[in-house]
């Protein structure tokens, strides 16, 4: 799938310039970004900042699946934003806690989870409540992160049968959710491994 057919046009009433995308199979027009072409020529920052604003739009739009804009890789340096979401496995909530993962029985703020894409797409980062990142390192152990930016801090988000999802680290293994409640990292991917994925 590519972006193509990007256009502008003017609004009248406002003299404001709209950013169009049109989706090739669909043929949907979305407007991306809304400003008056003065303030947007005012700073090269605010130009700057408009554009970027409208490329993270346009690539939200194609659903993360578009890597190819203007024949450019603008879309590997992108964060997108899919929301807060709550990961169960074996009956247990995935928690942070006290900068940890622990397997809560209930619903919380400490199981909400805010989910970044990451490099076009492909990985995912996992955001505590407070404002963390879920991490493992090279030896398999989990730990809180302050940033995202770590490799160690990004997920391969698999999707299996049956809705539900799966973890796997970036030094291998998967994040997993054992019958007695324990979060640890596993090689295999089994029933403690995959979770139902729903919204907090």
């Amino acid at each position: 799938m590519r972006c193509s057919d990007i256009r502008t046009r003017t609004c009248a009433p406002e003299g404001s310039r709209f950013l169009v995308y049109r989706h090739n199979q669909l043929g949907q027009g979305v407007l991306l970004c809304i400003a008056p072409v003065r303030s947007l020529l005012r700073s090269r920052r605010g130009l700057i900042r408009s554009v970027w604003i409208a490329l993270q739009l346009l690539v939200y739009q194609c659903t993360g699946r578009c890597y190819d804009i203007t024949q450019t890789n603008l879309t590997s340096h992108l964060r997108f934003n899919m929301g807060a979401k709550v990961f169960k496995a074996n009956g247990f909530f995935l928690a942070a806690e006290e900068g940890e993962l622990v397997g809560s029985t209930e619903k919380s703020h400490k199981t909400s989870f805010h989910i970044d894409q990451h490099d076009g797409g492909k990985k995912v980062s996992l955001k505590t409540h407070n404002g963390h990142y879920v991490a493992v390192n090279n030896q398999r152990q989990i730990y809180i992160s302050h940033t995202h930016e770590i490799d160690e801090a990004k997920f391969f988000l698999e999707q299996h049968p049956g809705e539900k999802v799966a973890l796997a680290a970036h030094h291998g293994g998967y994040l997993g959710i054992d019958h007695e409640g324990r979060v640890g990292i596993s090689h295999n991917l089994g029933q403690s491994e995959l979770f139902e994925e729903h919204k907090a």
